[in-house]
């Protein structure tokens, strides 16, 4: 993930070289382009048929008992675009990278004892977001529908200080869905400085189509996110 947000970074000092406006609030014909960062959780919606699932990540032979949720560290970078059809609404694309997954403490039985695991996956996503942006006295909510392309994947296990760590092969790749479709909706506070804007905000985002597919499995799950992020972006007249 370190590479992608260098690249972001370099971009967005790239992007102020242009000449153009800088004014927190965008005159309508204005296109405000710039880079976001963002640091925040990430964890997952499932059904309660997930856990039939399992039984293949865990050791052979053993029977999973229980499941819970937890939380994990996630992080973000993204460039965009803003195209202001007014001083108050904008449409919005982009281009970004997310680490995205799920952590589950989990109690197996393992040849007759109870054993405690925690297992996480790991992805890390190509966004392509699309939607619209107001900016209400430098507030700015932005809405927007994401296509989530799946780059990478793997599962780690870790119980009793021992742990392992596997990338996805084909076979799991056959039972994930590599292309979904999602939202995220955001709020941030404008400010400028000097010829740029810095914005600072909160994000939420979520999956909208069950990231399994096996075959003859009722077992569904989402994957979310929530990022605390900074952006900045530079005005340029048209």
């Amino acid at each position: 993930m370190r590479g992608p947000l260098v690249v972001f970074v370099a971009s967005s000092f790239l992007l102020l070289g242009i000449q153009g406006t800088a004014q927190a609030q965008h005159r309508d014909g204005t296109l405000a382009v710039g880079a976001q960062i963002g640091l925040g959780m990430q964890w997952s919606a499932r059904n309660s048929d997930l856990k039939d699932n399992m039984q293949g990540v865990m050791v052979a032979g053993s029977g999973v008992e229980d499941v819970t949720n937890s939380a994990g560290f996630s992080g973000g970078g993204w460039l965009f675009a803003d195209y202001y059809l007014s001083n108050m609404l904008a449409l919005e694309a982009g281009l970004g990278f997310v680490s995205k997954g799920a952590h589950w403490k989990t109690t197996a039985s393992v040849l007759g004892f109870s054993q405690d695991f925690d297992l996480w996956y790991k992805l890390a996503y190509m966004e392509i977001p699309l939607g619209v942006k107001l900016d209400i006295s430098n507030f700015r909510v932005t809405a927007l529908l994401l296509l989530n392309i799946a780059l990478s994947g793997k599962t780690k296990v870790e119980s009793g200080g021992d742990e392992r760590e596997e990338d996805w092969d084909d076979d799991v790749w056959d039972d994930w869905r590599r292309f979904n479709i999602g939202m995220r909706l955001g709020l941030g506070y404008a400010i400028p400085v000097g010829p740029i804007v810095i914005v600072p905000g909160v994000d939420w985002s979520t999956h909208f189509i069950n990231e399994l597919d096996i075959e003859d499995s009722d077992a569904g799950l989402r994957l979310m996110n929530f990022f605390f992020n900074v952006g900045v972006e530079y005005g340029i007249s048209l």
